[in-house]
């Protein structure tokens, strides 16, 4: 059997602030009448700020899922093969403005910005691909084994790709015919398994490096007798191509029986992050 799986979402966002000058307006007059006059609002125009705000965000996944199942005899074999991708994108557009001292008035509110322009845009695109066999004999003996290859563009040009395996068995013995004497208990099951897992918990450009530099930068050097200043730049970090797949190596430990009318569940399991 195939199955295909897909997913898209587009959300558009519009927000708009603006801090008046009033409220800035600090504790100390007399009374409100003077805290809060003409005069004294007015003097704190300098301190009046907003920003007009559009952001994008577009989501997609994508997962190809090939399954092909059969049973002869006693056996039972269940494989599964998946490849998946997904990415997100963000574009910010926001405007921003301060300071409406040399205006006189902040009538027009955040529709008067005209000063600075903020722009990002993120995107970052993970592909996978999962190999799994189920293996079932006489619904007594079980295995799982499964391995998983993930790549992520937020990791080191050098490691961007992890693999991830896990194998797990179990054990009914309570269809073993040395068992059928045991009166007291109708089920029991032993299980144990171990596996890799990922995480990225990083950035989308936490590996590369980045430059200061304008006047953001704030490293003016001055020239000659002009009295204007050069803007120079900086890396502000230093990238590591090598930044990769944080993994967690988990076993497990467990038991299933039904005395009865009772059922009993015991796990054991064990964490190890890298």
């Amino acid at each position: 059997s195939y199955r295909f799986n897909g997913v898209y979402s587009m959300e558009n966002y519009r927000h708009d602030r603006f801090n008046h000058e009033g409220y800035f307006v600090t504790e100390g007059a007399p009374t409100d009448e003077a805290r809060y006059s003409e005069e004294t609002v007015a003097s704190y125009l300098s301190n009046a700020t907003g920003y007009n705000q559009l952001r994008t965000n577009t989501y997609y996944v994508i997962d190809n899922i090939l399954n092909y199942t059969t049973q002869f005899d006693k056996h039972f074999i269940d494989l599964t093969a998946v490849y998946t991708r997904d990415q997100y994108i963000s574009d910010l557009r926001k405007l921003n403005g301060s300071n409406y001292d040399a205006v006189g008035n902040s009538i027009l509110g955040y529709n008067g910005l005209v000063q600075t322009v903020e722009v990002s845009k993120t995107k970052k695109t993970n592909i996978g691909y999962l190999g799994r066999l189920n293996y079932n004999f006489d619904d007594r003996y079980h295995l799982s084994v499964s391995v998983r290859r993930d790549g992520s563009s937020v990791f080191g040009i050098d490691n961007k790709w992890g693999v991830f395996p896990a194998v797990g068995g179990a054990w009914t013995l309570s269809r073993e015919s040395f068992m059928d004497s045991v009166d007291f208990l109708n089920y029991l099951k032993l299980n144990a398994s171990w596996g890799k897992n990922g995480n990225q918990s990083l950035g989308a450009y936490g590996t590369l490096s980045t430059i200061n530099l304008g006047q953001t930068g704030d490293h003016p050097y001055l020239f000659g007798n002009t009295g204007k200043p050069s803007w120079g730049q900086y890396v502000a970090a230093i990238g590591n191509s090598e930044l990769g797949w944080e993994t967690t190596t988990a076993i497990n430990i467990g038991m299933d029986a039904h005395f009865l009318n009772d059922r009993i569940q015991l796990e054991m399991n064990g964490y190890k992050s890298k």
